[in-house]
């Protein structure tokens, strides 16, 4: 039940505080006036959820902050939930308190991930989360019919929650987990095996009981195989050695045959490679002679003229244009002249003006006296003086004065003031030490006030002082500043006049640019002219170049060094016919030196090596490694079946001490799944008779109120089919009659009819209040009566309704004025905001 609301700058209220008891209130008013504020107070203060479009419209316009506050009951304890929103609509708190016994804070904040979330924590308090407390128990404007709209499965759902279903779902979920986590347990102990394994776990003993049998005859067997396959192996490992011995000779001789014929061929290929060269060597050098003697004299001539027309044409255009390049520097000279001469006018004017205004800042400052004859310097030590005189004198009057009140408290008690002695002294020798400190004190206090008149005189002086000094200071500166700008002013005047001259005699270089320039024009034309007759030029002589260097890189100096070249290719090709077609032939490849060795070491092999055969070789290396593998599989397959049976031994008693254990634990697995699946499960028949139950009585008390709306609707029905919820509804004599071609204020009755039916149903659970917001939107004045009939019956006050409170919101007050209502709420704007009071 809700008992108070509070708004603080929030939405349109400025601070709204209303109080609520259990019966029927009515919240009345126009558009605006903040009727519905009240339900996103609720929503936002409960689960932090809101029907606006951003979170910053919840804070009223032109505050700081906003915010939302519910006191409610649950389960008979009372709660208070609290959240705070800036400016800017960021939740700056949101707190959640019991206040049954005093306030306790259960939750602050959503800090999900440090498993704080205070609507998940009203969830759980309330029983109904957000979206299932607005279909059972909040219901905004537009959303009564919103149950009608729910599909089978989620009505189910909404059903299981209201009648607490979902706690045997949550236990259902638990007790899977138990029965999961034994069962982990179980594995973790067990090898794995959990009670579900028990078969698995016998067959798997009586399979290593036979397995073990056939490994032990296995092992002798092999036992028996090893013995002969060693005898074999030694004899096969001789005669290898002995194959491999002449292997290694076979295949030095094949290797010297291979030599002997690359060597062969090889030599073959680089004799004809090489006549070939010196043949084109032999063309080359006749046709390179023939261009040399015949065209080359004339060739270096003709370049040679060339080169000296082209020397003195560009040299004729490189003066020219060096001349009309320096005229452009003249040019750009006269030009800096004019921007120089107007920049330097300027700076004079400058510094005539700050002369005249320096020379009267200096007038000034002359126009000042000087205070004192005394220095700054004498006047500071004067002042330090006095300063430590007047420590002193103070220092020896503090002294006097306490002299003083010690022969006056002698002079009263003639005992020591320090020590407490009794002094025995003549009082006129008393009085004399007594006056004669006081006159001391006096002329020491006469003197501390001439020491700070003086002192005060010092001061004054040495302020005059140091700003006459400061005058001075800045007279010499300004001074040495005023010198400075008339040197420059007349070097400035200097400059200008300098500049000016410097112009006239540019202005008279710049006369003959265009006689130049016609000069430049001829001598590129000229150039022109010569260029195609100076690149024919330069392709001969690179020719001739070309082809002296070819005959100086191949020493050639003539006819008789190319007949030269000619008598080596007769001897090359006398050498190539000795060499034989067929190279298998051995004998016949002795060709020089080198080859006759590699014959004769050929032949001496084949002698040696006559009978051998890798195939036999290959065979008996096969055989023995063959033999070898045989004997490392035997091997293998001893070490396996010992360590498979010893194994075996080791597993037999863990799965016979396995089973022992999964026996035992699987009466108590048994026992936990007939618990869960016929007590705890959703669909099970604990749930399933309580859901059914719960389904006849919302029929009931939906055909009820169905009946009092007078829309011909004499039975509202809900029917569980298969794992869906469905609505069905019968007209007296008209049989079924389907929900979706209803009218919109029939269908509106049929949801307030399952409204409050399920209100019935949650009476004197977790939840004992109902909102309505808007409910007689879309009736007609007949049913709008009903509906208040309704309403009335259900008044917590009655005592005819398990609900603790309904709250309606609504422009229809005149509907209520007969009616059994607790409190009526009238909401009005006003230019602070929205305000509520009582009728």
């Amino acid at each position: 039940m809700i008992e108070r609301v509070r708004l603080k700058n929030f939405l349109s209220h400025s601070d709204t505080e209303i109080s609520l008891d259990e019966g029927v209130d009515v919240f009345v008013g126009p558009n605006g006036a903040g009727k519905s504020s009240v339900i996103d107070t609720i929503t936002f203060a409960l689960y932090g959820e809101h029907t606006r479009a951003q979170a910053k419209n919840l804070v009223r316009r032109g505050s700081l902050e906003g915010s939302a506050s519910v006191v409610f009951t649950s389960a008979g304890r009372r709660y208070l939930a609290e959240r705070k929103l800036g400016r800017t609509g960021r939740l700056e708190s949101a707190v959640l308190k019991e206040l049954t016994d005093g306030a306790k804070t259960i939750v602050a904040g959503e800090r999900r991930q440090y498993g704080e979330s205070m609507s998940e924590e009203v969830s759980r308090l309330i029983g109904l989360d957000y979206r299932k407390m607005k279909v059972a128990s909040i219901i905004q404007q537009g959303e009564l019919d919103a149950i009608i709209r729910y599909q089978p499965r989620e009505l189910k759902e909404l059903i299981n929650a209201l009648i607490g279903i979902d706690d045997l779902d949550v236990a259902f979920q638990n007790m899977k987990d138990v029965i999961d986590g034994f069962r982990a347990k179980l594995r973790e102990t067990c090898m794995n095996y959990d009670d579900r394994g028990i078969g698995e776990v016998q067959t798997k003993i009586e399979e290593l009981d036979s397995e073990m049998g056939n490994k032990r005859a296995g092992l002798r067997s092999v036992t028996d195989e090893l013995a002969k396959l060693h005898s074999e192996e030694s004899a096969l490992s001789s005669r290898l050695d002995e194959l491999r011995a002449l292997s290694l000779k076979a295949a030095a001789m094949v290797e010297r045959r291979r030599a002997l014929q690359e060597y062969v061929m090889r030599r073959a290929q680089e004799i004809r490679a090489e006549a070939v060269e010196l043949r084109e060597e032999a063309r080359l050098a006749r046709e390179h002679l023939q261009f040399i003697s015949v065209r080359g004299e004339a060739i270096e001539k003709d370049g040679e003229e060339l080169r000296r027309l082209k020397d003195a044409a560009s040299e004729a255009r490189a003066k020219a244009k060096a001349r009309l390049d320096a005229l452009e520097g003249v040019s750009r000279r006269a030009s800096a002249l004019d921007a120089s001469t107007a920049g330097r006018r300027a700076r004079i004017e400058g510094l005539r003006a700050s002369i005249d205004r320096l020379s009267q800042e200096v007038g000034s400052i002359d126009l000042m006296g000087r205070p004192t004859d005394m220095s700054y310097e004498e006047l500071l030590g004067e002042l330090q003086a006095l300063t430590d005189e007047r420590v002193r004198v103070s220092e020896d009057m503090a002294r006097a004065s306490s002299r003083l009140g010690d022969y006056e408290g002698i002079r009263s008690s003639g005992v020591c003031p320090t020590c407490g002695t009794r002094l025995e002294l003549i009082a006129s020798d008393l009085d004399r030490r007594i006056a004669e400190l006081r006159e001391r004190a006096g002329a020491m206090a006469a003197r501390l006030k001439e020491i700070d008149e003086r002192t005060g005189q010092l001061g004054r002086l040495i302020e005059l002082e140091r700003k006459y000094e400061e005058g001075a200071k800045r007279r010499m500166d300004l001074s040495a500043s005023l010198e400075h700008q008339r040197e420059e002013l007349a070097f400035a005047e200097r400059e200008q006049a300098n500049e000016i001259d410097e112009r006239g005699r540019l202005e008279e270089e710049l006369q003959g640019r265009g006689r130049l320039e016609e000069e430049l024009q001829g001598r590129e034309a000229e150039l022109a002219r010569l260029a195609p007759r100076i690149e024919e030029n330069r392709a001969l002589m690179e020719k001739l170049l070309s082809a002296r260097s070819w005959m100086a890189d191949h020493r050639i100096s003539g006819p008789d060094d190319i007949s030269s070249i000619e008598s080596r290719v007769v001897e090359d090709e006398a050498l190539l016919s000795r060499i034989p077609a067929d190279l298998s032939k051995v004998e016949q490849l002795s060709i020089d030196e080198h080859s006759g060795s590699l014959v004769k070491e050929i032949m001496a092999l084949e002698a040696e090596t006559k009978g051998y055969s890798d195939a036999e070789l290959s065979s008996v290396n096969g055989r023995l490694m063959g033999v070898r593998g045989s004997i490392a599989d035997r091997q293998v397959a001893m070490g396996g079946l010992q360590a498979s049976i010893a194994a075996a031994e080791e597993e037999l008693g863990r799965l016979r001490n396995a089973l022992e254990k999964l026996r035992a634990a699987s009466e108590y697995v048994s026992f936990s799944e007939a618990v869960r699946n016929n007590v705890l499960n959703r669909d099970g028949p604990l749930a399933t008779s309580l859901r059914s139950w719960a389904l006849r009585q919302m029929s009931v008390s939906a055909s009820a109120y169905a009946r009092l709306f007078g829309i011909g609707i004499s039975e509202v029905m809900l029917k569980e089919v298969k794992r869906d919820v469905m609505i069905e509804c019968y007209g007296a004599g008209a049989g079924a009659i389907d929900v979706n071609a209803m009218s919109g204020g029939e269908r509106m009755a049929i949801a307030l009819a399952l409204r409050f039916a399920m209100a019935n149903l949650m009476g004197g659970g977790r939840v004992d209040f109902i909102l309505l917001d808007e409910p007689t939107a879309n009736l007609d004045e007949e049913r709008k009566k009903s509906l208040v009939k309704v309403i009335s019956q259900l008044n917590p006050q009655s005592g005819a309704s398990p609900l603790k409170q309904i709250i309606v919101i609504t422009h229809d007050r005149e509907i209520f004025d007969d009616a059994d209502v607790n409190e009526v709420y009238r909401f009005e704007k006003t230019s602070n905001g929205s305000s509520v009071s009582r009728e």
